[in-house]
């Protein structure tokens, strides 16, 4: 009877072993956080294939003052460029955002590939028509916060 439960436990421990951390297996996401007085009735990025991912807009949350609004967004990356610029469609303007990052597509044992979103020191990280703009990035995505006020 020992032998069937030895033979089980080596084997999930074997098995366990090929486990591959290959990272996020999904579009790298911008995570953006917006602080200001407009209301955006859409958003879409610059030679996106496919706008669904910018549809429906999260509903805006009133700040601490009735004169501007919180929202947080999550849009995809282009992993065909080193940039990505968003426009942001508001009833009396247009805003943009543009990102600009380094991508790293290396191959990983067990996946085919790990794709990495970093900063690209060499460049400007972003430029933008809003007041005051802050892109911090980590590993597979980066943070933006913007405050138009």
């Amino acid at each position: 009877m020992p032998k069937p439960i030895l033979l089980l436990a080596l084997l999930s421990l074997a098995l366990s072993g090929c486990f591959r951390d290959c990272g996020w297996q999904e579009e790298p996401l911008v995570h953006i956080e917006y602080s200001g007085p407009k209301t955006f009735r859409s958003v879409s990025a610059l030679g996106a294939r496919d706008l669904t991912a910018f549809e429906p807009l999260p509903a805006p949350k009133p700040g601490s003052d009735s004169s501007y609004h919180r929202t947080s967004y999550s849009f995809p990356l282009s992993l065909l460029a080193d940039s990505t610029t968003y426009l942001f469609f508001s009833d009396t303007r247009v805003d943009t955002l543009t990102i600009h990052y380094q991508r790293y597509f290396y191959p990983k044992r067990g996946c085919d590939f790990v794709a990495k979103i970093r900063a690209n020191w060499a460049k400007q990280v972003h430029s933008s028509t809003f007041k005051e703009v802050t892109v911090e990035f980590y590993d597979y995505y980066p943070k933006v916060s913007i405050k138009d006020f």
